[in-house]
């Protein structure tokens, strides 16, 4: 049996974009137990422009379709992936004043 995939000819494969670096272990996200480490993550990528970018982007698109839309079931799919968002957003949100809290704790002690 041949799969779809396993055909392909070079041509057909998307270009390279970067070249990334060898694997590091020390470059892995830090463990979800460490508050401070897993805020200072969280802070980070709150602050990071590409992923702000992303997150509008994709409200606007979800705001345009929903104009649009007449379905009701598509209206009600496009306000979840909207709140889903904001919840992504309000748990990283979380994870920063966390590691406030617990910095002042550390401070305190």
């Amino acid at each position: 049996m041949m799969w779809p995939w396993s055909n392909r000819t070079p041509l057909d494969r998307p270009e390279k974009v970067f070249d990334l670096p060898p694997y590091d272990p020390a470059l892995e996200p830090p463990p979800l137990g460490d508050i401070l480490r897993r805020g200072m993550a969280a802070q980070r990528l709150l602050g990071d422009p590409t992923l702000a970018e992303a997150f509008e982007a994709v409200r606007r698109d979800n705001y345009a379709a929903w104009l649009i839309s007449d379905s009701m079931v598509e209206c009600e799919i496009l306000q979840r992936e909207a709140r889903a968002l904001d919840r992504v957003a309000a748990k990283l949100r979380g994870y920063v004043g966390a590691a406030k809290l617990r910095a002042t704790q550390d401070e305190a002690a």
